[in-house]
């Protein structure tokens, strides 16, 4: 016990002593760019600094505005933009604590770690709108300003509506996204908070009554088809109300001077380079502007040698000017900066961090005619349905990381320690549940070199239902070639874990259960593989008691050890003006009597990318190709808002075609798309999910608008 204590004492004492890094005063900057916008999400339980790229102003994909339209995602979706949708290659991830389980809206939902912050010379706005047949809209607008000093809040909407093909299909969802970001001018203290709003109504028809009415197309006016529920409907939303609080602690020094307490103010002395803003240039994928062109700093006398003004002169000539030596004030010997930097350097801290999340999920069914015949039970109430379920959660987390958000790290070796605490109340008709847990958690990252490095994380779950759940993962990084994205990358782990608490424990009009299940284990192997126009992957899951929605959409779990294997390949080809870009997945389950999923799956985008009107207007024509074998999938319970096993039909086996043109003419982005080309001479056999058949040809019309003042 003894040498257990002093081991534990010893690594508390030299952990925060070998974490001490020296680094420079960060510089901070706008985009020289005025149309230039600057965006990052905060790393979660990553050791990292932020990372920022630009968004992405091409028009490379305009027209693919739907979930399962975009490049590398694979859905079966209802044949109605905004009903539930599941992937049809599953990754098996972790819930690091409590969690609901239901996920037939989360490809629309917007989470915390979703949420991107904006950094902008003017304030910056977005509106896009689409149309489509069946009053099909989709409306996303998007606000960035800089309030102040180092504050920037941002709004983002989006309001999916559509009648849909067919009888009581109608949606009506919204997303909303109010985020808050602060950074002090020495960037060592800042924020980001936000506001999340998801709701989600929905019509629930069951899908229609007879199938054949639709392979036969006995009625081309799909609105007219009979389906097996007219009076349901379901209304889920969630909230996220959350912020980040951080501090980068440093203490200046000089080297040789040993009074330290007297410098402890130096950073009230020393002015950040830029008033406008506090967000480093660190990591940042952009040229820099000269940001320390004709800029003085003022040093205290503690650290004046013969001149208290050092001038920061950056006239970023090429290097031929000065006799063959660079005169690039970051490259050169005598740059005013690094002899700032010789003279004033600081003890980096690490990184101070407290996230804070509260969150309520509501989940809500209703039916006027349970008598319908559809559902095989009813437990309550036989003149009307209306269930009922709420989830209250608290999460704090307290953090400590020897790298900065703002300040990158020097040493080869970043960890992370943090402590997080849940508590949650789960709100039924027939129960009433309190949660309360802590998962203390932590990371490592390891860069060997420029071009290699390690990670890790893992965490424990102490306390309540989730007691005992861990997890752990570790990766490999490897850059090749000249291209900043190419390389490989392997990560490995094992998850031990509960279920999502719906598959334990649910009461409704119409489905009851009271389960014990055991954790679910979860081991896995991933590789990316990424060099030039090429790219190729795989996956390996090792499963056992896995929970499933067997039949009669009840909740069962699985004994036996059952694996799930997948191989892809991308290839990005431009020759001259034209592009392809083609994805291929082959996947594998052991054991289809728990999870099915299609062999094979194929998409590929062939477009022409040229000028008119002496280059006023750019235009890209093209056509998408999407395809998978016919395999027996899934089904859907509208009372559970959830996917099940069934046995009934084979879906799939059908292409899908589309031709497209995308325009751009100065901010705006256009595009034009003939969806499903191919739908009236391919056979009616378009179905994802049986019961709910895609959509018949139509036309969509887009339009995306820049707005930087």
């Amino acid at each position: 016990m003894n040498r257990r204590v002093s081991c534990i004492l010893f690594w508390l004492l030299v952990l925060p002593v070998i974490t001490i890094h020296v680094s420079a005063q960060s510089l901070v900057n706008f985009p020289a760019d005025s149309t230039s916008i600057v965006q990052f999400t905060i790393p979660g339980n990553r050791p990292v600094s932020l990372e920022y790229s630009q968004i992405d102003s091409t028009i490379n994909y305009a027209h693919a505005f739907r979930p399962q339209s975009k490049p590398g995602q694979w859905y079966a979706w209802m044949g109605n933009n905004g009903l539930p949708q599941y992937n049809l290659t599953p990754d098996f991830g972790s819930s690091q604590g409590l969690s609901y389980g239901r996920t037939g809206f989360s490809v629309y939902t917007t989470n915390p770690a979703d949420v991107l912050y904006y950094q902008s010379r003017k304030p910056f706005s977005n509106v896009t709108y689409v149309m489509g047949p069946d009053s099909e809209n989709q409306l996303e607008a998007l606000l960035s300003k800089n309030v102040y000093k180092g504050i920037t809040i941002g709004v983002k909407y989006r309001l999916i509506s559509s009648t849909g093909p067919y009888a009581y299909q109608k949606v009506n969802n919204t997303n909303l996204a109010v985020s808050l970001r602060y950074f002090s001018p020495d960037g060592r203290f800042g924020g980001m908070a936000g506001y999340l709003l998801n709701t989600y109504t929905v019509q629930e028809n069951g899908g229609i009554l007879n199938p054949d009415d639709f392979t036969n197309n006995v009625e081309t006016n799909r609105s007219v088809i009979s389906t097996h529920l007219t009076g349901a409907e379901s209304r889920n939303g969630n909230m996220r109300a959350f912020f980040t609080l951080f501090y980068e602690p440093a203490i200046p020094y000089r080297h040789g001077d040993t009074m330290l307490s007297k410098l402890s103010g130096l950073n009230r002395d020393v002015p950040a380079v830029n008033q406008y803003d506090s967000l480093v240039l660190a990591r940042q994928r952009i040229s820099p502007p000269d940001s320390i062109r004709k800029q003085s700093f003022r040093l205290p006398a503690e650290l004046a040698d013969d001149s208290s003004r050092l001038s920061l002169r950056d006239t970023l000539k090429p290097a031929n000017q000065m006799a063959g030596r660079p005169t690039d004030s970051i490259l050169a010997p005598t740059d005013s900066l690094k002899r700032l930097t010789r003279a004033l350097k600081f003890f980096g801290l690490g990184r101070f961090q407290h996230s804070f999340v509260y969150s309520r999920d509501a989940y809500v069914y209703d039916d006027a005619y349970p008598q319908s015949g559809f559902y095989q039970n009813i437990y309550n109430d036989s003149t009307s349905t209306f269930d009922t379920v709420c989830l209250y959660k608290f999460e704090n987390e307290i953090s400590w990381t020897n790298a900065g958000f703002l300040h990158q790290n020097k040493l080869p070796i970043a960890f992370r320690f943090a402590v997080k605490h849940q508590y949650a109340e789960l709100k039924t008709p027939t129960r009433n549940k309190v949660f309360n847990q802590l998962v203390p958690n932590g990371s490592v990252e390891l860069k060997l070199w420029d071009r290699f490095s390690l990670s890790g994380y893992g965490f424990i779950v102490k306390g309540d239902y989730n007691d005992g759940d861990l997890g752990l993962r570790g990766s490999i990084n490897l850059r090749v070639g000249t291209r900043p994205d190419d390389g490989f990358r392997g990560e490995a782990g094992f998850y031990s874990e509960m279920p999502g608490y719906f598959f334990q424990y649910y009461q409704s009009n119409h489905f009851q259960w009271d389960n014990s299940f055991d954790r679910q284990e979860t081991w896995f192997a991933k590789v990316r593989l990424k060099y030039g126009v090429a790219s190729a992957g795989a996956d390996y899951y090792l499963l056992n008691q896995f929970v499933y929605l067997n039949e009669k959409a009840i909740p069962v779990q699985h004994s036996a050890e059952m694996s799930v294997a997948r191989v892809w390949a991308g290839v990005k080809l431009k020759l001259g003006r034209w592009d392809m870009d083609g994805q291929t997945v082959y996947q594998f389950a052991s054991d289809t009597s728990v999870i099915r999923l299609p062999q094979l799956l194929v998409r590929a985008t062939i477009f022409y990318t040229g000028n008119m009107f002496e280059k006023a207007l750019k235009i890209q024509p093209g056509v998408d190709f999407y395809w998978y074998p016919a395999y027996t999938g899934n089904g859907y319970m509208p009372a559970l808002q959830s996917f099940y096993l069934q046995d009934v039909r084979t879906i799939g086996g059908y292409p899908w075609i589309d031709l497209f043109v995308n325009f751009r003419v100065k901010r705006a982005v256009l595009f034009l798309r003939y969806r499903h080309l191919n739908a009236a001479f391919t056979g009616y056999n378009y179905v994802d999910v049986p019961g709910y058949p895609l959509p018949d040809g139509g036309i969509n019309f887009g339009v995306s608008w820049n707005f930087y003042d």
